[in-house]
């Protein structure tokens, strides 16, 4: 139930403090002898600013009498250090020149000119706080909220050795605004202020300067909403701790004192909020969204802490997931108040319009259920079906137009075209070849398939069977799922663009909303960051025209409302006339990774115009093409990103390059995306960017799938297939591109992952020594009877894949022919595996130390 509850919040505030120990270093009522400052940084060069650090009304400024260009100081307090769990802090309240204070800590005392080595939080005359500072000596990024942010005190804090948090606090609520690990550690033993002068004047002011315990007790409640027929004495949620980041068991109450309104309608059994009174009776019956405020304290040891927290009420008095009024407003008489008769009617699992959406999908999406959104007239076929195929609504499920062995509504399930006789159930082309046998066929799930959609269902939900499933649960605008796809790929999706302005429906994992409720948490990138983005397209334009509608035309989007939050990426074509595109007479596909920085500027385009008449590729309405984005993870890299485009043809052995491209950073993994297919998404005039074509067989891999990693026909080299994902560069029998020290070769032998360490191959060898007299009597040999000798059983892979599998052996690890590994006997068969057996000489007597090792060639 979702319709119209107001959004809670966990926390409002913290308003109890912790028993932490504190040390107020400095409230700037005596001198600035323990001091040092240190300019890092003069932009302009040749002179320097007339600056000095001084104490006005018992409070730090910097004053600027002369400038002469951007400088950037470290004013240090002599001898401070930053221990694990503590956190400097500085009461600031910014006022006079342009343009930066915070906090400074850093693992190297500060030079003349140089940055390296610190952290640092600030805040900016326009109200922005931000963090940077250098690992060793690269810059951080930039984390900043955006302008006229309230805060009272800025923070770093060292949480481990070599990790700090940088942030603010506001009416005691504490933001972590970024956290910092640096490569080049830092022992946090220069702290003081940091300040970046912009101009001549007063840079203030810092009240107070200490070092305090870091907070260690936290807890949260993991439910805050509740619905109004919840028996009393049962519970709303659960609450958790964490004590030094540790989950840990606390004691929880009910205390009084400020926030505490609505205590004595609730009650705390052990872990858990319990609701303590009857919502429906008459009195107390609240309206939907209605909020109760409680003041809720921890205990855990002698640490201590309070928090108000609001619960919201969903008005649902027979507890069957849907709000009361909306169960008024479509099966009762719409007064706005629902009766216990009017209740009775539905539940959330009805389906009283028999469109395949429950009341909660319907109430969750805003949809009328009494109304079947995809047939209105109940006849069992797609209002768009018989509007596309026979211009109205006049045919019925069994009728049989096309006079073949199918009805309408068979030809509708399978995607055949009910009005052509070729067309059929099996065969949709009409081609003569079974669907099934077509050369092109849906991919299968392999290790690095993080979703896949066949779309291959008539109404959603449209299942992913990815290792990170996100169903697509939602469709709407016009857009429809019927839509006959490539021979053997059953039926897509087709967005139903509206030539003259774009707009089109959509494939979305979640209902769209303005707000977080459409935010989709999946996985987008391996482990590494790298990604491969791909789908099958049919182009129902022209791509060398200008279209009625310039709008783009989205293939997948995961963007959004909040540029912090959830705008991750859009994959995408521009048609000929864009205001982005490029100027040419071909559309261009182009791939955007979208703000990483929580103000929309760090933004990455790579795009490439398509195959113009002529190409082997050329882009031709009406055609199908696979059409894929993929990064190899190598932040900043050149040409770290590929875009391909081909034509889905049997003749086809690999993907074709359309362009290359370069991302600064990977995608964040933290960016929860309004997932859409075949549109932008955002609720907020992202309907407009509608697919002209059907879109089917939409992929998502956490790895860089190169040119032979998609549909096409292989090589006719099964190693060559085996590698054929990896990088480029990284195919190489030799190569080993996950550092698990066996290389290319012998992870196909052993049918592992060459790109992924977590499996690796797994050769048994067992060696033991035997006595030359008996080794001669085994295997008929002739040995030094008198000697000893090492005997080596390796246990590898039956199927050699036409592989040749040998035994090294050297003395002093140089394999240079001092040592050799001669087979005897028969090798032993144990089903998929077989066991070698290897003399090695010299004698014991006569080598000391040998070595050993596989080798595999081919």
């Amino acid at each position: 139930m979702k319709s119209s509850t107001i959004a809670s919040l966990t926390v409002l505030s913290v308003i109890g403090s912790l028993r932490a120990e504190t040390t107020l270093l400095d409230d700037f009522s005596g001198d600035l002898a323990p001091y040092t400052g240190t300019v890092i940084l003069d932009a302009n060069g040749g002179s320097s600013n007339t600056s000095n650090w001084e104490i006005f009304g018992e409070a730090l400024e910097l004053n600027t009498s002369s400038y002469d260009g951007i400088e950037q100081w470290a004013f240090i307090r002599d001898g401070l250090g930053l221990a694990i769990g503590q956190e400097a802090q500085i009461d600031l309240s910014h006022s006079g020149a342009s343009q930066d204070l915070g906090v400074y800590v850093g693992g190297t005392a500060p030079s003349t000119g140089i940055r390296r080595d610190y952290v640092t939080v600030y805040a900016r005359n326009t109200g922005v706080i931000s963090s940077r500072g250098f690992d060793g000596t690269t810059e951080y990024p930039v984390a900043a909220t955006g302008t006229g942010t309230s805060y009272e005190t800025l923070f770093v804090a060292r949480t481990d050795s070599n990790t700090f948090e940088c942030g603010y606090y506001v009416d005691g609520a504490r933001t972590v605004l970024a956290t910092r690990t640096p490569a080049a550690p830092n022992a946090a033993t220069y702290v003081g202020i940091f300040a970046d002068v912009r101009d001549v004047g007063y840079l203030g002011s810092i009240d107070a300067f200490r070092v305090t315990d870091i907070p260690q007790l936290f807890f949260s409640l993991d439910t805050t909403t509740f619905q109004s027929g919840t028996p009393s004495g049962s519970p709303i949620g659960t609450f958790s701790s964490e004590l030094s980041g540790t989950p840990t068991n606390a004691a929880y109450s009910l205390v009084a004192g400020e926030g505490d309104f609505d205590n004595e309608l609730f009650a705390i059994s052990g872990n858990e909020l319990l609701v303590n009174a009857d919502f429906t009776a008459a009195g107390l019956d609240p309206f939907d969204g209605t909020p109760y405020y409680v003041r809720v304290e921890a205990t855990k040891d002698s640490e201590t802490t309070v928090q108000q927290l609001v619960l919201t009420l969903e008005k649902d008095d027979d507890l069957d997931a849907l709000s009361d009024i909306w169960e008024d407003l479509y099966f009762g008489d719409g007064d706005g108040r629902a009766t216990p008769a009017e209740l009775a009617l539905q539940d959330g699992t009805g389906d009283p319009d028999n469109d395949g959406l429950t009341n909660e999908q319907e109430e969750t999406a805003g949809s009328d259920p009494t109304l079947n959104h995809f047939d209105t007239d109940n006849d069992g076929l797609f209002d768009t079906f018989e509007n596309f195929y026979f211009g109205d609504l006049d045919e019925d499920a069994g009728g049989n137009t096309d006079g073949d062995a199918f009805d309408h509504l068979a030809e509708q399930n399978a995607g055949s075209d009910p009005t052509d006789g070729n067309s059929v159930p099996g065969d949709i082309d009409g081609n003569g070849t079974p669907d099934q046998n077509e050369p092109i066929q849906p991919y299968t799930v392999d290790a690095d398939t993080l979703h896949l959609w066949h779309l291959d269902e008539l109404t959603p939900p449209a299942a992913d069977v990815g290792s990170d499933p996100v169903a697509m649960t939602s469709l709407d605008g016009g857009g429809y799922l019927w839509a006959p796809s490539l021979a053997g790929f059953g039926t897509g999706f087709h967005a139903n663009r509206t030539f003259e302005n774009g707009n089109a429906g959509r494939l979305s994992a979640l209902p769209l909303a303005n707000g977080a409720a459409d935010n989709t948490p999946m996985i987008l990138t391996g482990a590494e960051g790298a990604f491969t983005f791909e789908a099958i397209v049919r182009l129902d334009f022209d791509p060398a025209a200008t279209p009625d509608s310039v709008a783009p035309m989205q293939i997948i989007s995961g963007d959004g409302e909040t540029n912090a939050t959830d705008r991750t990426f859009q994959f995408r074509i521009l048609p000929v006339g864009n205001g982005e595109h490029g100027g040419g007479d071909m559309a261009e596909l182009e791939f955007i990774s979208l703000s990483l920085n929580g103000v929309g500027t760090d933004v990455y385009r790579v795009k490439s115009p398509l195959p113009g008449a002529g190409a082997p590729d050329a882009a031709v309405q009406g055609s199908w093409y696979h059409v894929a984005v993929a990064y190899n993870g190598a932040e900043g890299a050149a040409d770290n990103v590929t875009l391909y485009w081909t034509l889905l043809d049997p003749s086809r052995t690999e993907a074709s390059v359309l362009g290359t491209g370069q991302l600064g950073e990977d995608i964040d993994p933290a960016l929860t995306p309004d997932f859409v297919i075949g549109n932008e998404g955002r609720d907020l005039g992202g309907t407009s960017d509608g697919f002209a074509g059907i879109i089917d067989e939409v992929r998502i891999s956490g790895i860089d799938r190169g040119a032979d990693g998609f549909f096409f026909v292989g090589s006719g080299d099964p190693f060559a297939d085996f590698v054929a994902s990896l990088p480029a560069d990284q195919r190489g029998e030799a190569d080993d591109p996950d550092h698990d020290g066996y290389p290319n070769l012998v992870e196909f032998l052993f049918d592992t992952s060459p790109g992924s360490g977590g499996v690796t191959p797994t050769p048994v060898s067992h060696g033991s020594v035997q006595s030359g007299a008996s080794l001669n009597a085994s295997y008929e040999l002739s040995l030094d009877s008198a000697k000893s000798y090492r005997v080596v059983e390796v246990e590898i892979p039956a199927d050699l894949k036409g592989l040749t599998v040998e035994l090294e052996a050297t003395l002093d690890l140089g394999f240079a022919g001092d040592a050799s590994a001669t087979p005897v006997g028969t090798p032993v068969n144990h089903g998929t595996t077989e066991v070698r057996t290897y003399l090695i000489t010299p004698a014991i007597e006569d080598s000391g130390k040998a070595f050993w090792r596989l080798k595999v060639t081919r």
